[in-house]
């Protein structure tokens, strides 16, 4: 009897590894092993032939020089493979994990549901949200005295959550975390970690894109600022610029609007301004300063009441 077994595995990092894993270290399911990103291994040796391919897929970049790897196993003898140690096996997940698609929802854990009861526990009251990735998870920390002055008194909340990409808000706006909310305006900052993560900027765009299209279907009557992403070092820096320039034509005016942050933190020259930064990534006190004094006269054109 033959059974067939396909299975993505991408990233590979080197060539070295793609010889040891087609010497008998499967990542799958049914009673060969089971992998996932939380590194939580069932290694078995398998009495296998293994024949590796290399696959394209546009949104799927890997570390390296390839697409990712299929990797295809037949059942066919009864001799037992070698098994690579566990270490490896955390080299290649540890190091260089698999990225996702970036308008397929991808799930949160404790601080989706933290943020669910935030919803639960204020939803009337709630004017202003601001969702996002962990620049503006910011505001809780290194931009809380911008936010107690300015956004605290207008029953602003925060639905930012660090390292989330796309399709993570996605997930969260299905999984219950946003029912029940109408406020008067919300704020979003996504994708800068989609071109992180090595999303094309254009898929990067599609992500951004399903993003609000979830938000205005849950809040039809709330108004959505798009906020551009922020200048990032070199070779992401372009690549979100060039996602800004997708992103601003998402905006109708009259249910989503653009507002470029972008040339506010960065010099007539080009360069990043580095001292509204605490690494080059993340604004630091001041620079929520500038981003407060830079969308305040929107939200209030938006909202005179707020």
């Amino acid at each position: 009897m033959h059974y067939e077994y396909n299975h993505v595995l991408s990233p590979i990092t080197t060539d070295a590894v793609i010889e040891s894993v087609s010497r008998g270290i499967v990542f799958g399911t049914n009673s060969l092993s089971i992998a996932t990103p939380a590194l939580n291994h069932v290694l078995s040796p398998i009495t296998t032939d293994a024949v590796i391919e290399s696959v394209s897929r546009g949104y799927h970049k890997p570390c390296l020089s390839e697409s990712h790897k299929m990797i295809r196993f037949k059942s066919c003898d009864n001799k037992m493979l070698s098994v690579l140690p566990i270490f490896a096996v955390i080299l290649v997940f540890g190091q260089c994990l698999a990225q996702d698609i970036s308008w397929e929802p991808r799930a949160r854990g404790d601080k989706h549901h933290e943020l669910i009861n935030q919803t639960v526990a204020h939803k009337t009251d709630e004017k202003i949200i601001f969702v996002g990735d962990s620049i503006t998870q910011g505001w809780q920390s290194l931009g809380k005295a911008v936010w107690d002055k300015y956004y605290a008194p207008r029953h602003a909340y925060n639905y930012g959550i660090s390292g989330d990409r796309t399709e993570n808000v996605i997930f969260r706006i299905r999984d219950k975390e946003f029912d029940g909310l109408n406020p008067k305006v919300a704020v979003l900052m996504i994708g800068t970690n989609n071109i992180g993560w090595n999303n094309t900027v254009e898929d990067a765009a599609h992500g951004v894109q399903e993003v609000l299209q979830e938000l205005t279907a849950k809040m039809s009557t709330t108004k959505v600022i798009l906020l551009s992403n922020l200048p990032r070092t070199q070779p992401n820096g372009s690549k979100c610029k060039r996602l800004n320039v997708l992103l601003k034509k998402f905006a109708d005016n009259k249910t989503i609007f653009y507002l470029d942050l972008w040339s506010h933190y960065e010099t007539p020259d080009g360069r990043q301004k580095f001292e509204l930064f605490v690494d080059k990534l993340h604004v630091n006190e001041k620079g929520f300063e500038v981003w407060q004094q830079t969308m305040d006269p929107l939200l209030n054109k938006l909202d005179p009441n707020l």
